[in-house]
């Protein structure tokens, strides 16, 4: 079923969306989540340092990029809803992910953490009105709306959760 008419998004992040069959978008965070914790509160503690190749990311990396993501798509979501005009910037995965302390954590902690953060997004979601949601601005200078930034980070976890099955675990 498709996404109501004001989830707009530029193209790169279609895979993302796609990857939620809800429609309502609460659902869609709240069934990401659980996807999460199902697989990664799982993951042996020794498994956090594997990279399938080199030059990828480690398990942990991997873990922190999705949280950092959420966070950098928490902060699209309220500029745009307090100040929609404006311009906010990309941000470099493998800068962030290259400066990011993973290495020094678990799995486990990485998997709270992801939990913790999560909330903290179903909260803001939960602060907007049906309006605010309708809200588009300009990311990476595209435009984008609010409503879609909640699709894009249920659906980005659900892109690196397969990654980590097909690639990490070979499931």
């Amino acid at each position: 079923m498709a996404k109501p008419r004001e989830t707009e998004y530029h193209s790169f992040y279609a895979g993302y969306v796609n990857a939620c069959p809800e429609t309502d978008l609460m659902q869609a965070l709240i069934h990401s989540l659980a996807e999460w914790e199902a697989l990664v509160g799982r993951l042996p503690e020794e498994l956090g340092d594997y990279a399938y190749a080199a030059q990828k990311w480690t398990v942990k990396q991997l873990l922190a990029h999705c949280i950092d993501t959420e966070r950098v798509f928490q902060y699209r979501v309220l500029r745009i809803a307090r100040e929609p005009e404006a311009q906010l910037s990309g941000f470099d995965e493998d800068a962030f992910a290259d400066a990011n302390t993973a290495k020094s954590r678990t799995p486990a902690s990485l998997c709270e953490e992801m939990k913790t953060v999560r909330q903290s997004t179903l909260f803001l979601f939960e602060s907007l009105d049906p309006n605010q949601l309708k809200k588009t601005g300009k990311a990476d200078g595209k435009s984008i709306s609010i409503r879609a930034l909640g699709f894009i980070m249920a659906g980005h976890i659900r892109h690196h959760l397969s990654i980590l099955e097909q690639r990490y675990l070979n499931t």
